[in-house]
């Protein structure tokens, strides 16, 4: 059976392949502008789908919103936590 290409892409070098692009200010500057478009009342509830090792569900709970991060990667699920 055929893999699906997501599952090598977001393997375990992809935060290593793509740190200098996964840091906390772009993080920040990200929920910056998700928070520009999308004006969301506090306390609101997001789901984040391929949520990775969580960076946005992070600094989306850090401002008030109540988060549930789902990932196909349990290691990266586990490295969220």
């Amino acid at each position: 059976m055929k893999r699906h290409w997501f599952l090598e892409f977001f393997g375990r070098d992809y935060p290593w392949l793509y740190a200098d692009r996964l840091d906390s200010k772009n993080t920040v500057n990200e929920i910056d502008f998700f928070e520009q478009i999308f004006p969301l009342e506090p306390g609101s509830v997001i789901l984040d789908l391929c949520c990775g090792e969580g960076r946005h569900s992070i600094e989306l709970s850090k401002r008030g919103y109540k988060v549930t991060g789902q990932d196909l990667s349990a290691e990266y699920i586990e490295n969220a936590k």
